[in-house]
């Protein structure tokens, strides 16, 4: 199945409101006096700002230029429903009808390990997927364009026309990503789609007549048994579509439950992150193991006292390995470690990791950690490497959101870098 997902699928929670990207980019152009204060509606739309804008007097060129502007004083987190349908890792295929990139970066969060390409479609600029499916990595087409320094999204509904135009022609139309659009199942989600709109493009993502199509056509919408003309045509031609009058948060928060049942959500066999400690401070290493799957379960996150070694293995060889293989390695630093001796093991890892470090180059790769409030130390003692990062300063291990993110990003890094 691919899921199409609209803008309503990226609502977020603001002080006990929900509200959409083009919301928050209102509030800018309100400000600015460049739209009507009227759209200051949770739910607005990119197409009534640019319909207020136009009939203000602006130009329609002028409409691209100010709405990037606004854009890049905005910043939203992922909406939970969001977040929910980007960690369910069956999906490897996500159109986007939205021109945001908060779909790409809920999935970049939900799947840490991996590196989320993207492909946009423009007319007259074909950017297609590749062959191969499943895709090897998770992948985001943005159908309807993505905000940019070029008018080449949409923003109106004369947009929204040249759009749907110039995905049917011949020499635009991005082949691969229709020909699985026709063979797999479609899950759409979130849209604004008036019934007409919607009916033109189920039938356009299908290579047969809507009644002869053989895959399943999933339409979420909690407003859809009022839709009268969209029922009429499913309930007499289009047999394989179904129409569900359920809110799209509700949905997605259903479909994630049944998944993880299934699947057993089990946590990446990869190696992501290492976290080195000495045993005196096992009780801060596991709390800080524990805030970073709170906030991603996925993670594979290897710590010795946590099941990593098994009976009978090598325990230095497979620590070793453990370490070359990791994606960021997090030594955390304490009095202990400040005052032990040489032969610690932990300093052995130590040794291991700066080695890594430096066949990396400029790959990041070690996050220290001080848990003792000192961030400096204990600094005189640890390796040259070490010294000329930067120390997160966690006390007792509990992790803060710019250490997740710190994490995050190297992983990230690594992954397009040296896995790539």
């Amino acid at each position: 199945m691919i899921p199409i997902i609209g803008e309503r699928l990226s609502l977020v929670d603001q002080d006990g409101l929900s509200r959409s990207y083009a919301s928050a980019l209102a509030e800018q152009m309100v400000r600015d006096d460049l739209v009507d204060e009227a759209l200051l509606a949770p739910d607005v739309s990119l197409i009534q700002l640019a319909e207020s804008f136009v009939s203000r007097g602006g130009n329609i060129v002028d409409f691209y230029d100010e709405l990037l502007r606004a854009s890049e004083t905005v910043s939203l987190p992922v909406a939970k429903p969001l977040a929910q349908l980007a960690s369910i890792t069956d999906f490897k295929l996500f159109v986007s009808l939205g021109s945001d990139a908060l779909l790409q970066k809920a999935i970049e969060e939900a799947r840490p390990s991996e590196v989320v390409q993207h492909r946009v479609f423009r007319p007259g600029e074909v950017q297609d997927i590749g062959p191969e499916w499943p895709p090897s990595r998770p992948t985001v087409y943005h159908l309807f364009g993505r905000i940019s320094a070029m008018p080449d999204y949409v923003a109106s509904h004369d947009d929204l026309l040249e759009f749907m135009h110039a995905l049917q022609s011949g020499t635009n139309r991005p082949r691969e990503l229709f020909t699985r659009l026709s063979s797999n199942s479609l899950l759409i989600i979130g849209s604004a789609f008036s019934d007409w709109l919607a009916l033109f493009f189920m039938r356009m993502s299908s290579e047969q007549r809507l009644s002869d199509r053989k895959q399943q056509v999933i339409l979420v919408d909690d407003g859809v048994e009022r839709r009268d003309e969209l029922n009429s045509f499913v309930s007499h031609f289009s047999k394989r579509t179904r129409l569900v009058a359920q809110s799209a948060e509700r949905f997605v928060e259903e479909l994630r439950a049944r998944w993880s049942s299934q699947s057993g959500e089990e946590v990446s066999a990869e190696v992501d992150v290492f976290i080195s400690y000495a045993r005196e401070d096992l009780e801060q290493a596991t709390q800080l193991r524990a805030g970073l799957l709170a906030r991603f379960p996925r993670l594979g996150i290897w710590l010795d006292k946590e099941g990593g070694l098994g009976a009978g293995d090598d325990y230095a060889r497979k620590i070793h390995q453990q370490i070359r293989q990791a994606k960021a390695f997090i030594p955390i630093m304490s009095r202990t470690t400040g005052d032990a001796d040489a032969s610690r093991f932990f300093r052995r890892e130590w040794a291991w990791a700066e080695a890594r470090a430096f066949e990396l180059g400029d790959v990041p790769f070690i996050l220290p950690v001080s848990i003792d409030g000192d961030p400096d130390y204990g600094r005189a003692d640890v390796p040259d490497t070490f010294k000329r990062l930067h120390w997160a300063a966690l006390g007792g291990g509990a992790v803060t959101p710019d250490f997740v993110e710190a994490v995050l990003r190297v992983i990230r890094t690594h992954k397009k870098q040296v896995v790539a």
